[in-house]
C-alpha cells in the first residue's frame, strides 16, 4: 500500500519510471536469493525447510 501512494506521488515525476525499475529489481534479486537459499535448505533438511516457508507466509501476511 505504501510502495502504491509513493509510486502515484512520484508518478508526474521523470524519475516513476527509474524508481520503478529499481524496485522491481530489488524484487527480482530478493526472490533469487531466497529461491537459491530455500534449494539449498531443502537439499539439506526438508523439515527445516518447510517450517521456514509457513513461518514466511505467516509473516507475510501478518505485515499486509
Amino acid at each position: 500500500m505504501y510502495l502504491l501512494l509513493l509510486s502515484t506521488r512520484l508518478y508526474n515525476s521523470r524519475r516513476c519510471i527509474s524508481f520503478l525499475g529499481f524496485i522491481s529489481l530489488g524484487f527480482s534479486l530478493i526472490q533469487g536469493a531466497l529461491y537459491t537459499w530455500k534449494v539449498h535448505v531443502f537439499s539439506e533438511n526438508t523439515y527445516v525447510n518447510i517450517n521456514n516457508y509457513l513461518y514466511y507466509i505467516y509473516v507475510a501476511k501478518k505485515t499486509a
